[in-house]
């Protein structure tokens, strides 16, 4: 699953730009990155930075200074519609594994966790049919308010219109 991972992290690639609106809704304080065709919304005190390589594909990666978890992304705009059956083959999860398709902001897709070498992970699928994107949440212990937080982070998805 490891070996997946890497290969499908250099595989999805876009540049994305990200920028940062705070916002004040409330008590509630929280952040907008507005990356290429959507925003996501971060939760005060959680951070993000981009970085790009030589050719020019991006990671975004969130994370909190006082958390050992990040929650990483990339993005592929796609010249063709995404099936659901295609994407649940992207996934590479074995078949006999039931994943249900769901609503995630304004995408749809799979999720999965799992343990590896004392480490939890939990991997978003993800595609409005034009763009496809993948998730990785990763982290040390088993913080499941962290967990739900990261959740909320990708649920938070919406079209930038």
């Amino acid at each position: 699953m490891k070996l997946f991972l890497q290969i499908t992290l250099l595989l999805i690639s876009q540049t994305l730009s990200a920028q940062n609106v705070t916002q004040h809704s409330g008590t509630e304080n929280y952040s907008v990155i507005s990356l290429g065709s959507y925003n996501i919304t971060l939760p005060v005190g959680w951070l993000h930075r981009t970085e790009t390589d030589s050719s020019q594909r991006a990671m975004t990666t969130i994370y909190h200074l006082d958390s050992t978890g990040t929650l990483k992304f990339k993005s592929l705009t796609l010249p063709q519609v995404v099936t659901q059956k295609n994407l649940r083959n992207m996934t590479n999860v074995d078949s006999s594994i039931s994943l249900n398709w769901q609503k995630w902001g304004d995408f749809y897709g799979y999720n999965y966790d799992y343990n590896e070498n004392g480490k939890i992970y939990r991997q978003w699928w993800l595609s409005n049919q034009e763009e496809l994107l993948f998730f990785v949440y990763s982290n040390d212990s088993r913080n499941n308010f962290e967990k739900e937080i990261m959740t909320n982070i990708v649920m938070s998805i919406s079209a930038n219109n």
